[in-house]
């Protein structure tokens, strides 16, 4: 296997409040999710023929109690 960093280009740019180094796709490749670093939440989007839709953000609760 051989990746060439020639034709890596972005080719899309989705604007979030805040996000931190975490990402994964679905297993069946149509949803992603990021994560929204100390905010709390996870964002969650759609994602087909190349191109991604924001379908809810999920916010994580904050009280360790619940």
């Amino acid at each position: 296997m051989s990746i060439s960093l020639d034709a890596v280009r972005e080719r899309e740019f989705i604007p979030l409040k805040q996000t931190f180094n975490g990402l994964v796709f679905s297993r069946d490749g149509s949803t992603f999710y990021v994560s929204g670093g100390d905010s709390g939440v996870i964002y969650v989007f759609n994602y087909s023929n190349g191109k991604a839709a924001l379908a809810r953000e999920l916010k994580l609760n904050s009280d360790p109690e619940h």
